[in-house]
């Protein structure tokens, strides 16, 4: 399944500077009469925007104007397509170009509230961003995608809660004879045993990381992925063990 495009507000304030490159960043003139298709491919990327990220932004009354100025825009284009290459009056363009100053490229994650226990606040804001790919993946059915990324997060989580208990899981791998290995160096099977046999997680919970490790690991380049390929079953069994520690921790 194709993915749609999604533009950044980044991408959008760097194109209408590309408009009027003389002007920035007052960006003061009007549309030439022969500029339809620029407010066309502009109309584009602001209908591209990720609504969220700026319902999030800009807040209800700047929302409005936002909404303003692109319909404004909309209105424009409609008049130079009709042949109207009368003077426009003031530029929409430049009312999105302020809006969109100091816009984050991407929304807060919402798994973001779930995820408090990660004291570390870039290291909380990488796995919830990932956890929110995960279901952005699955909507588009890339089940192969999924399916790892999914793994990788189970393993930030664990490890990111084995940090807690960094000494006992040192003394855990000692007494099982494993290598001396700091813990961000450790691979997902020894994170979850680890966190079973410390009680950081249930049974449960134990089963359905191997789970997700398991379907990873099947993923393989060259003729092994034929005989092992992923799908919705594959996906939601890793994306389970994600739900399952969320809700744990959360």
């Amino acid at each position: 399944m194709a993915a749609s495009l999604t533009t950044r507000p980044s991408e959008v304030r760097a194109y209408i500077e590309s408009l009027f490159p003389n002007k920035r960043p007052v960006l003061g003139r009007g549309w030439n009469s022969g500029m339809a298709g620029e407010i066309a491919t502009l109309l584009v990327l602001v209908d591209s925007l990720d609504s969220r990220l700026l319902a999030e932004w800009l807040g209800r009354d700047r929302l409005i104007q936002y909404e303003q100025a692109r319909t404004t825009l909309r209105h424009q284009l409609n008049r130079r397509e009709g042949g109207d290459q009368t003077k426009m009056g003031a530029n929409p363009a430049v009312d999105i170009y302020e809006l969109l100053a100091g816009c984050p490229d991407q929304p807060t994650p919402t798994a973001s509230t779930h995820l408090h226990f990660i004291a570390d606040p870039e290291l909380r804001l990488s796995i919830a961003r990932d956890v929110d790919s995960v279901k952005a993946l699955v909507a588009l059915e890339e089940w192969r995608a999924a399916t790892v990324l999914a793994g990788a997060v189970v393993e930030a989580m664990l490890l990111a809660k084995l940090g807690e208990r960094a000494q006992d899981a040192m003394d855990f791998a000692a007494s099982k004879g494993w290598p001396a290995r700091v813990l961000d160096k450790w691979s997902l099977e020894w994170l979850i045993q680890t966190a079973g046999g410390l009680a950081v997680i249930t049974n449960e919970e134990a089963k359905a990381c191997s789970l997700a490790q398991h379907y990873r690991n099947l993923i393989h380049p060259g003729r092994e992925r034929l005989a092992h390929p992923c799908n919705r079953g594959t996906t939601l069994v890793a994306q389970a063990a994600i739900e399952l520690l969320l809700e744990k921790w959360a």
